[in-house]
């Protein structure tokens, strides 16, 4: 059995600002007057989280392995927004225009879940489970149940398959107004307005014990998203704090692909080769009636990582992405 309890302050995204200003130069008697006018705005989105949760694990037969728990959260947002338009001579400034939006938002978590971890015999096992989710926020309460289940098979000692299909939902939504990866979005929750986003994903793959410490695995995925946010408004740098919910579409995505993982691994080293081939779409009916490519659409990805342990408290590690 294990409880526990925290609580978490983190920016949901990091403080961003941005300032754009200007000077003239006016001939006024024996003098000049330089006049300098700018604008700036700052963006900054916090997350509070209170959270108590509690797991037993429970191991009932040679076959039959239970684990099972409950969970509550109470999550509060605080984004805020301001900006400023000024004028100045130099030695001061004027303050012509300035404005504050700042939103509250609360948000109540509370889920179950159970899970079986089953062993049937030297060669076939699977896990299957299900998590029950509530989400309440004012004016809505929403339901999300989320199956998950994984199969394996070893043919021999070298070689196994393995099947999985997940389900999950996610009521946090990261909002932003651009496509550039800036810190200048925010993390707001879902409302009564805004669903929470759900996944689907089914995956297998082919996993493989080569001799002289060498492993070749093969896995290939496909999943589904849905109730996605896309902003549909004006061109701004920072996404609108006081009308977000009605200046994002809900859409769909879909993601498929296929990992090859090569590596080698002794106690001491571990050096992996990963190849990724994967598609990455979303359809979002009020921007375009078909499937279309998503800013995060990378058809190929490679990786390799190497670590190596000089001793018990030094290891070398590094990693190359293209």
């Amino acid at each position: 059995v294990r409880v526990t309890a925290y609580y978490t302050r983190s920016p949901g995204s990091t403080l961003a600002s941005a300032e754009n200003w200007n000077s003239t130069s006016n001939e006024e008697g024996d003098g000049n007057a330089y006049v300098v006018t700018g604008s700036s705005e700052d963006n900054l989105s916090m997350v509070h989280d209170l959270g108590l949760k509690a797991g037993f694990d429970h191991p009932l037969t040679d076959v039959h392995h239970f684990r099972y728990g409950a969970s509550y959260q109470y999550h509060r947002y605080i984004p805020q927004r301001r900006y400023e338009n000024y004028a100045g001579n130099g030695t001061e400034r004027f303050y012509t225009d300035n404005d504050a939006v700042d939103r509250l938002y609360h948000g109540h978590e509370a889920s179950l879940y159970f899970e079986d971890e089953m062993t049937f015999s030297g060669r076939f096992s699977a896990n299957a489970g299900l998590r029950y989710t509530i989400f309440g926020v004012p004016g809505k309460v929403y339901h999300s149940v989320e199956p998950r289940a994984a199969v394996k098979y070893s043919i021999g000692r070298s070689v196994s398959l393995k099947a999985s299909y997940t389900e999950m939902s996610q009521f946090n939504h990261s909002i932003s107004s651009i496509y550039l990866d800036l810190p200048t979005g925010l993390m707001m929750p879902s409302t009564a307005n805004v669903k929470p986003m759900h996944s689907r994903q089914v995956a297998a793959g082919v996993y493989t014990d080569l001799p002289h410490h060498l492993h070749l695995n093969v896995e290939g995925f496909w999943k589904t998203m849905d109730n996605i946010l896309e902003y549909d408004g004006l061109g701004v740098f920072f996404p609108p704090l006081d009308r977000w919910e009605s200046s994002f579409a809900t859409g769909k995505g879909r993601a498929f692909g296929a990992e090859l993982d090569f590596g080698y691994r002794t106690p001491a080293t571990e050096i992996n080769l990963y190849y990724t081939l994967s598609w990455n779409q979303r359809r979002f009916d009020r921007f375009y009636a078909d499937w279309y490519r998503d800013r995060n659409d990378n058809r190929h990805k490679i990786t390799v990582t190497a670590t190596h342990r000089l001793s018990e408290k030094i290891d070398l590690y590094m990693a190359w992405h293209y």
